[in-house]
């Protein structure tokens, strides 16, 4: 008779743990790894959890996989979820991009409820149950093509419930394509044969439902991000998620979304100086649809310089390769000294490819740019005003529509594949 009532225990928190877990997707809260569709990462989820071609940093491990390609350089990460009912959501990854090899990436993602009374047949409490899930993902992302990146994950499962414990597996695949630096598809399936297998008598497997996610990014303005998201979950009817992220400065970010019905906002502060690295911190909010209480996230996201490595393999801008480029040192300027405008002359651009110490740009309308010319690098706002630095540079190597230029000076700031940068002439002769 106790063997029945366990089981029965056990069966009932199997059930209702996602259900108190689930977070703005209540119709499928009793699936499987419900988990594994609240999102991670706040930037995502204070935007409506529309992010499948937006993701360009370590969360795209969950997102997107695809936009792991687009990093620049290594981010560490995490997130603490401040819910109801005992349950805890926490999030924690990293990155490191290795040039034209990709970007590796590992995410653990978290969830338990502890505190929770087991009582026998007669309502007699006997103790209490704790219920625990882990996955552990390992993502690779790369740019195959200037406009197109593909990424997967390889998850680790992991379940343990009233001294009962199950372990799988399960794969994700994501693509991300930008035809311009306005607008980006992107394309995610998760839980590809996820199963768990439970070391109880009876070998019970739980089949993790198969997420599918189709995305869309519009940039209206260069500080306005607006995005959607269609979710399928098993082939069953779609979900929307809708979001906006508005860039107010160079060092706050305001967002807000629409979760499938459920508003969502968040904030960030960016460009936090942390010696030579920078750093951000992430607020986000939504109700709980489990009691209607304020669900209240926080993360932080630690970006570092660029790393040096290998130099920059064979390219290709066009259907023309560019040969491998020898690594130089950059040159040294004297402490102490401003560095003159030669020129008000600017070129306008758009980032085809971030490479470790050169860049390659697709060249707008103004022309005259040769081998040779030293640049500063700007931000491109409206009407052609600058707006954050991106460090300084020279022209390495210039085509009719794309050039490569050589970073001598990067700032702590680092642009996104696809955006628009202002090119200054730059007078290396300083002043005292």
């Amino acid at each position: 008779m106790q063997k029945k009532i366990s089981l029965g225990l056990l069966t009932l928190a199997l059930i209702a743990s996602p259900m108190l877990l689930e977070d703005s997707r209540s119709q499928d809260g009793g699936l499987p790894g419900a988990y594994l569709r609240i999102g991670a990462g706040v930037r995502g989820l204070g935007a409506g959890g529309a992010y499948v071609a937006v993701a360009n940093d370590i969360s795209a491990g969950y997102w997107n996989p695809a936009g792991l390609g687009l990093m620049t350089v290594p981010e560490i990460g995490g997130m603490y979820s401040l819910l109801s009912l005992d349950r805890q959501y926490n999030y924690a990854a990293g990155a490191y991009p290795l040039g034209s090899f990709g970007t590796f990436g590992v995410s653990w993602i978290n969830y338990n409820v502890g505190n929770v009374e087991a009582r026998n047949g007669s309502g007699t409490v006997t103790g209490e149950l704790a219920n625990s899930e882990n996955a552990l993902l390992f993502s690779f992302g790369k740019q195959v093509a200037p406009a197109f990146a593909l990424g997967a994950n390889a998850k680790m499962l992991f379940h343990s419930l009233a001294g009962s414990s199950a372990s799988g597996m399960g794969f994700d695949l994501g693509a991300r394509i930008m035809p311009s630096e306005r607008f980006a598809l992107g394309a995610s399936v998760q839980n590809l044969g996820a199963t768990l297998k439970w070391n109880t008598t009876a070998r019970t497997e739980s089949k993790f439902p198969t997420l599918a996610r189709l995305g869309v990014l519009v940039k209206p303005l260069n500080m306005i991000n607006f995005a959607a998201d269609y979710e399928i979950i098993d082939q069953q009817k779609g979900q929307w998620h809708v979001g906006w992220e508005v860039l107010m400065s160079e060092y706050l970010n305001l967002r807000a979304g629409n979760d499938n019905g459920s508003i969502t906002l968040g904030a960030s502060l960016v460009n936090i100086a942390a010696v030579n690295n920078t750093l951000e911190l992430d607020y986000g909010f939504s109700k709980d649809p489990v009691d209607q209480t304020a669900t209240h996230r926080f993360a932080f996201l630690l970006r570092f310089r660029p790393p040096a490595y290998a130099p920059m393999p064979n390219s290709v801008i066009g259907s023309q390769k560019i040969k491998p480029l020898k690594k130089q040192p950059a040159p040294k300027f004297s402490p102490g000294k401003r560095l003159g405008i030669q020129s008000e002359t600017f070129f306008k651009a758009s980032i085809v490819e971030i490479r470790p110490h050169y860049w390659i740009i697709t060249l707008g309308e103004n022309q005259g740019l040769n081998v040779g010319m030293r640049l500063e690098l700007f931000q491109a706002l409206q009407e052609n005003e600058t707006g954050r630095a991106y460090g300084k540079a020279e022209a390495f190597e210039v085509r009719q529509r794309h050039a490569i230029i050589k970073i001598l000076e990067p700032s702590s700031h680092v642009p996104a594949v696809g955006e628009s940068i202002l090119l200054k002439l730059w007078n290396t002769h300083a002043e005292n």
